[in-house]
């Protein structure tokens, strides 16, 4: 396995840490505090501009405009799977729910092939190291209710109104 890099963007909403590897986004960690994304970062920091990926090399701009409240469309960005095959499928056909649009997770199984596994969606969503990127945030449970999110439900309930998504 190669090494992964780290690149710390500075957004509206605080330091968002990305690593990446190979030209692919590996993580994505959302703004815990300044000083702890600070402290935490590792030796082996590496601008995104270094890949020598387009998609990559534009993400730091594209996560500025997103957390300013920018419409952006981070489909084309290139990620590092994991994960079983309908891990992978239900993230990958969450990328296609577009900006200010949002998915039940039973609706969300359906679209991967699997209409009767929003349980085994909602996993999917729970093992997502890749938030918005991946948009996790745009899935919400029965009733428009927000449901978890890997960085708490006031984190999800904000991206929701960022994007102008409505949500119980």
């Amino acid at each position: 396995m190669t090494m992964i890099f780290v690149d710390v963007i500075e957004t509206e909403w605080g330091l968002i840490r990305l690593g990446w590897r190979e030209g692919a986004v590996v993580t994505l960690e959302m703004p815990t505090g300044d000083d702890i994304a600070r402290a935490s970062l590792p030796l082996n920091r590496r601008p995104l501009s270094e890949s020598g990926v387009e998609e990559m090399i534009s993400l730091p701009s594209r996560l500025q405009q997103y957390f300013s409240g920018v419409p952006v469309d981070f489909s084309n960005v290139p990620v590092e799977e994991h994960g079983g095959p309908f891990h992978r499928r239900v993230r990958e056909v969450l990328r296609t729910v577009v900006y200010g649009a949002s998915v039940s997770y039973a609706e969300l199984a359906a679209m991967a092939g699997s209409p009767r596994a929003a349980r085994a969606a909602g996993q999917a969503m729970a093992c997502n190291r890749i938030p918005i990127v991946i948009p996790c945030h745009r899935v919400l449970g029965a009733g428009g209710r927000t449901g978890g999110f890997s960085s708490g439900a006031n984190v999800k309930a904000e991206l929701l109104r960022l994007e102008g998504i409505a949500y119980r």
